[in-house]
């Protein structure tokens, strides 16, 4: 099986890729010896056997800039990966809506600790019992098994939250933030969240648990490796953690 026809039954099992998806980079008709899944491109990830896993899924856009930034390969930290793709005659398929749609956000669910009560399309709120926003952290933390997250109102007692799971978070996508504000929840669980959300939900009293984005979605991902290894068994199959750079002080 090349990588073609690994998208191909991709497809069939699940449907049309989305726009942002396929193959990013060369398409080799080598047949596939190995397969790494990881949630972001990374020298870490590039550089894990080269030589026994040929293709390469990320969740995240292979180049710097990404594509919804106006990037186009083009670039010195592009450069830097796709050499070394070329190098060891590496394909790379990204694979983002589908992995939300059937894996990541089910894992999601399943791991804030609350019951889903509102569930359309993308959108997700969750009930829970006049908990403290502090309390429903840590046991999130423990869950993700994370060594820090961020909180806002941390004693603030709720009853709904809101999914704002991977980059949701972010100001860039304003118009899913608004969505969940009109369910009127009390406080969002996400993956991400920058300075303008943050004090813009701070404006309505409403409370924060960061995860952080590729913890919030790395679950997700190790269940499509699960997928793939009952699909392919005879095709190794990893899902690589990236290091994460920055340190707390």
């Amino acid at each position: 099986m090349n990588t073609q026809e690994f998208l191909n039954m991709i497809k069939t099992e699940f449907g049309e890729l989305g726009q942002e998806e396929g193959i990013r980079f060369k398409y080799f008709e080598d047949e596939i010896k190995g397969i790494k899944i990881c949630w972001m491109v990374s020298k870490k990830v590039l550089n894990y056997h080269p030589e026994k896993f040929n293709l390469l899924i990320s969740h995240e856009d292979l180049y710097f800039p990404p594509e919804y930034a106006g990037g186009n390969g083009e670039g010195i930290v592009s450069e830097f990966r796709k050499n070394i793709l070329e190098k060891y005659r590496i394909n790379f398929v990204r694979l983002h809506y589908t992995l939300d749609k059937y894996f990541i956000l089910d894992v999601f669910d399943r791991l804030t600790g609350g019951k889903v009560i509102i569930k359309e399309n993308f959108y997700r709120i969750y009930k829970f019992e006049n908990v403290k926003l502090k309390n429903l952290a840590e046991e999130i933390k423990k869950k993700y098994k994370l060594s820090f997250l961020r909180i806002s109102h941390p004693d603030k007692k709720i009853k709904r939250a809101g999914c704002l799971w991977g980059g949701l978070g972010l100001s860039i996508n304003s118009k899913f933030i608004d969505k969940i504000l009109s369910y009127k929840v009390d406080a969002v669980i996400a993956g991400e969240v920058d300075e303008y959300t943050i004090r813009a939900l701070d404006d309505l009293n409403i409370g924060i648990i960061e995860i952080g984005h590729e913890a919030s979605e790395s679950y997700g991902l190790i269940e499509f490796k699960k997928f793939l290894k009952k699909k392919f068994p005879g095709i190794p199959v990893k899902h690589i953690k990236n290091t994460y750079p920055v340190k707390i002080l």
